[in-house]
């Protein structure tokens, strides 16, 4: 959608800036780690959670199904098809995409929506399992212009993020006593330019430089972004190597873990002397038989000052199929040190090079017929931390989507998480949602969406009596109850 106001672009992203005061976002695990990050989160979060970006000019197929958490990858595309049509983009040209999600409910025990997730689980089911507002919003046009084709970008992404708290949904601008970190927070999650169309590079490779959100994978079911190399950074991407193979590299900074400072006031921030570089390569359209293999290496170098820093690596391996009107995506993961996250590429700048993780994750969309479409998932994960031993994570689910009319559907969401550490008891928590929804379309992918939800979750003791309970509110952490529910009504956008 193009922005018909350049002006009143301007006056929205003064008035953003003017406002910003936090980013809000959990770490990818982080999860933010990263703005890359669920909106939970990070999780997305849900962490950096989590926080889950994602957007589209019509409604994903085939194809555009991994484009929806990357805006801007879709932004570029377009420019392109423009220029291929003799459609010359214009210097101030905007457009404007986004995400959020916003809603409430009330807790089966009476008083406020409470969310569910088992300890040591990365992500939990979402649908009606979300108990924050969040929205991300991306303008991007061009800077430049030429005559041969060559076109540059500038991108940001402002964000909103008003988590919940003991006390409700806070509706300040501004800090309240006590309060600090538990308002509204504007943030933004990326800013950079990139140019496009740079004959020396190969066709469709492009350079940039700045904050942005990077080649993000995710779960959509569990806002579970677990390949999230997200940063500040700049690289050369998508260079024909030959065939359909495409060539990707990126160096990113990492920053030490936060010092601690005694005035609450004062944000904690990482110390001058604690610094690395991340190196992100990644060799992609490998073809397979039904599909085609991507390879990515994640390479940390510690440049610090400080003998307490690391350096790092994780490595991935997916397989991307076209499958039933959808797309299934099977990766592999293992890292050590720095890179031990769940995203997947960076945690700590401080982690033991003794300390590892392995993943195994399966991520499948579907469309079966124009009515009934989903996504199925599983996570198998393994941290082994130096001087703490081993903790597994298998995750298990899915969400089932049935339109009954052009603009109606029924959505059906269940996932099991199980975590089991090596000296303590296993935790299990369940989770199941039934929705019905009022949606753009038929398809899973249809949005704006309006929902009613109700969500049921069930879990053992152990998952109770594990350090965080089994409910964001904490409601069931001294009593002996192994069940709870909640009720409420959620939207959900991308455009």
């Amino acid at each position: 959608m193009r922005s018909k106001g350049l002006s009143g672009y301007l006056a929205l992203a003064g008035i953003m800036a003017a406002t910003s005061t936090a980013r809000a976002q959990e770490a990818e695990g982080e999860q933010e780690a990263e703005a890359a990050a669920p909106a939970e989160a990070a999780a997305p979060s849900e962490a950096a959670a989590p926080s889950e970006a994602a957007a589209q000019l019509e409604q994903p197929a085939g194809d555009d199904l991994q484009e929806q958490h990357l805006p801007e990858e879709r932004l570029r595309q377009m420019v392109e098809e423009q220029m291929a049509k003799g459609l010359k983009p214009k210097v101030g040209d905007v457009q404007f995409h986004g995400y959020f999600r916003a809603g409430y409910g009330v807790s089966g025990e009476k008083g406020r929506q409470v969310c569910f997730q088992v300890a040591g689980a990365y992500s939990k089911y979402r649908l009606g399992n979300e108990c924050d507002l969040y929205g991300e919003f991306l303008f991007s046009g061009p800077a430049y212009v030429g005559d041969d084709g060559v076109v540059a970008n500038a991108n940001v992404m402002f964000n909103l993020f008003i988590p919940t708290t003991p006390l409700g949904y806070p509706d300040r601008f501004t800090p309240g006593g006590g309060e600090l970190g538990q308002d509204i927070h504007w943030g933004t999650n990326q800013f950079f330019f990139d140019f496009q169309g740079l004959s020396f590079l190969g066709e469709g490779a492009r350079a940039w430089v700045g904050r942005r959100f990077y080649k993000r994978e995710d779960v959509h079911a569990t806002d579970y972004f677990w390949w999230n190399a997200s940063g500040l950074g700049g690289g050369l991407e998508d260079i024909p190597v030959g065939g359909t193979m495409k060539l990707s590299y990126a160096a990113f900074v990492v920053d030490g873990p936060p010092v601690l400072d005694e005035d609450p006031i004062t944000p904690n921030r990482p110390a001058r002397t604690d610094i690395g570089i991340r190196n992100d390569l990644r060799l992609y359209g490998i073809p397979l038989p039904g599909g085609e293999l991507v390879l990515g290496a994640n390479a940390i170098a510690d440049v610090s000052d400080n003998d307490d820093m690391n350096n790092g690596f994780s490595g991935t391996a997916m397989y991307v199929a076209k499958l039933l009107g959808g797309t299934s995506k099977t990766a592999v993961q293992y890292g050590l040190g720095p890179a031990v996250s769940g995203n997947g590429v960076i945690g700590r700048l401080d982690t033991s090079t003794d300390t590892t993780f392995m993943r195994v994750l399966e991520n499948f969309d579907f469309q079966l017929t124009p009515e009934l479409g989903g996504q199925l998932t599983g996570v198998f994960n393994r941290d082994d931390v130096d001087e703490v031993g081993t903790q597994d994570w298998i995750s298990a689910g899915g969400r089932l989507s049935y339109a009954v009319h052009q603009y109606a559907q029924l959505l059906l969401e269940a996932g099991f998480d199980t975590v089991k550490p090596e000296d303590g008891d296993r935790r299990n928590l369940t989770k199941v949602t039934v929705a019905p929804v009022i949606a753009a379309g038929k398809s899973h992918w249809a949005r704006p969406q309006l929902r009613l939800f109700a969500t049921f979750a069930m879990w053992n003791d152990a998952a109770r009596a594990a350090p965080g309970g089994v409910d964001s509110g904490g409601i069931y952490t001294d009593t002996e109850e192994t069940s709870g529910a909640t009720f409420g009504m959620q939207g959900e956008s991308w455009w």
